[in-house]
């Protein structure tokens, strides 16, 4: 599925919704066992090793190239199991869309207007990829309607309650 993924040049607004939600479920259809994802599963099979570690508070996590390691989304060692889950997912939601263009294209030095202009596009996209792999379609609408339906679908899927929300 990877190998041959080639997201549009310019992801912007709605249609980073609409990728990010679509790419989340291709993604989830695929690596979906018994309704369970394991996002360090999906990250392994992008070829990036998953590990944690003390990072400021306010940073749950980094998606880099190592020499030692190649590929490594890095998690915070302090965060619940849940926010894991997605934090990683997440991770692999802003990889995907920073590598559109190529296989590691999202390692080159970027421009700061770039990077500006697409960071709110970025994190729409890495968001609804994430939201979309982990926890199934049906769900999506009416958590926004029942706090009991959020709460008991942020247990089921390990994610955190606030995700469902949006």
């Amino acid at each position: 599925m990877w190998k041959d993924l080639r997201l549009p040049g310019d992801i912007t607004g709605a249609n980073a919704t609409n990728l990010g939600r679509q790419l989340g479920r291709k993604a989830r259809h695929i690596y979906s066992h018994n309704g369970s994802i394991n996002p360090v599963a999906v990250a392994r099979d992008l070829g990036f090793e998953v590990r944690e570690s003390q990072l400021p508070k306010e940073v749950v996590g980094s998606v880099y190239r190592n020499t030692q390691f190649g590929r490594v989304i890095l998690l915070a060692s302090n965060l619940k199991e849940g926010e894991k889950r997605f934090a990683c997912s997440q991770l692999i939601g802003h990889y995907l869309h920073m590598r559109r263009g190529g296989v590691d294209e999202w390692l080159q030095h970027r421009d700061p207007e770039s990077v500006q202009r697409e960071s709110y596009s970025q994190e729409i996209f890495a968001i609804e990829f994430a939201r979309n792999l982990l926890v199934p379609k049906i769900y999506h609408q009416i958590t926004r309607y029942s706090e009991t339906v959020r709460d008991f679908v942020a247990n089921r899927y390990s994610v955190p309650r606030e995700v469902l929300a949006a």
